[in-house]
């Protein structure tokens, strides 16, 4: 076998041929450090297995039955020999310094587990926006509290975690909306990060992205707040701010309801957010959707 790579770089792809060759490309050609491209294909039906193959030996391709993105990303973390793993989303696209920067930021601060960098945004009609500026990072505990709090955004293509915590984190299966936030979010609550303003990824937005799927998002429900507060992988000190947490994924799966003309289902969704923690619910944003739900021809915001 020959020397283990400094990255490895796993990609999931599910019908995603018109896309993924912009994924791998930009991994190989990125410069710098040694790195292994994994791409996972989760039962694909279109010509995504083709489009692999052309890559021959340059890139790791095993192709599974479907079962969902966690199991495919988590495929390929078995596969993983890189001291450091990137996972990329297949539509999305590293920049050409991002291994570079990732590396430096590494050998800078040994003792971080997680260092992520910014993005740039890729509109589906063309346009080109800076995303979100991360922030500097603080002690553990209170990166996990501010990232719940949306108070900075970790990305898939924006991160490289040390190998050595997958061992216990894993993506988890079944749960279809915020996977990523769920291993995110432990890593974050486990081990130091660091952040850099440099961009490091180009994320490509389209309509079959799975977050403007509502009926998929409704349909995972709690899933995600389950499997991110397991006490078995979180500090006990961070499980305090499950009650928080939960009564924001409920205000949002309200919405999704509304957007869908479930307004009962709304309403009873408002009602559970409340239960969890009143003052999310009592935000003139939030108190403005829910009396909307009770107009079933109104759109909520």
């Amino acid at each position: 076998m020959s020397m283990a790579p400094q990255f490895s770089v796993i990609i999931p792809a599910y019908n995603y041929g018109r896309f993924v060759s912009r994924a791998i490309d930009s991994a190989l050609n990125a410069t710098g450090p040694t790195r292994e491209v994994i791409v996972i294909d989760d039962g694909s039906t279109d010509d995504t297995t083709s489009v692999l193959a052309k890559y021959g030996d340059r890139i790791t391709a095993e192709r599974q039955t479907n079962q969902g993105v966690s199991a495919a990303r988590n495929r390929g973390l078995d596969r993983a020999r890189g001291e450091f793993i990137i996972c990329l989303d297949a539509d999305d696209r590293l920049l050409p310094e991002a291994l570079t920067v990732f590396a430096n930021l590494m050998e800078q601060h040994p003792d971080a587990g997680l260092v992520f960098g910014g993005y740039v945004s890729i509109e589906e009609e063309g346009r080109v926006k800076p995303g979100r500026v991360p922030p500097p990072m603080r002690l553990p505990l209170e990166n996990f509290r501010d990232y719940l709090r949306q108070r900075f955004t970790i990305g898939n293509g924006r991160a490289a975690i040390r190998r050595d915590l997958f061992d216990g984190i894993r993506y988890p299966v079944g749960v279809t909306h915020g996977e990523d936030l769920v291993v995110f979010g432990q890593i974050l609550a486990n081990t130091g990060a660091v952040s850099t303003t440099t961009p490091v990824s180009e994320c490509f937005d389209h309509g079959s992205r799975a977050r403007r799927n509502f009926e998929r998002f409704l349909k995972n429900g709690t899933r995600t707040i389950e499997a991110l507060f397991d006490p078995a992988l979180l500090p006990i000190d961070a499980l305090r701010y499950r009650p928080e947490f939960e009564a924001r994924w409920l205000i949002e799966l309200a919405r999704a309801a509304h957007k869908l003309g479930e307004m009962d289902e709304a309403r009873r969704l408002y009602h559970r957010a409340f239960a969890c923690q009143w003052q999310q619910v009592l935000d003139i944003r939030q108190m403005g959707r829910y009396l909307r739900s009770y107009w079933p021809n109104r759109k909520a915001a």
